[in-house]
């Protein structure tokens, strides 16, 4: 085995474990929007926790407009939650920096 041979076999293994991973992934995808796109639309006042599909129209209640405090829009109702990537030696995790709810 030449050391090309030896590289050549590696990005093979390499470019196999990525596919693998992305199809994963993918299949995660598919499965969480089959979940939505098969959710039944519910009345409010009988909306469960969880995943619901809702449909209607809303409307801005009186007083002062509700602005997204990231995209400074109007909207009827926000939630954030920002995080930042630590790095402590080769450990690295996320932690949250910010969060909020209208």
């Amino acid at each position: 085995m030449t050391a090309d041979s030896g590289y050549f076999w590696l990005m093979v293994a390499l470019l196999g474990a990525g596919g693998g991973l992305l199809f994963y992934r993918f299949l995660g995808a598919l499965h969480r929007a089959r979940l939505l796109r098969d959710l039944a639309t519910s009345r409010i006042r009988s909306a469960a926790q969880g995943y619901i599909e809702l449909e209607g129209t809303g409307a801005m209640l009186d007083g002062p407009a509700v602005i997204s405090p990231l995209t400074a829009t109007r909207c009827l109702w926000w939630q954030y939650s920002v995080h930042k990537r630590v790095q402590s030696g080769r450990n690295s995790h996320w932690r949250k920096v910010r969060a909020g709810t209208s």
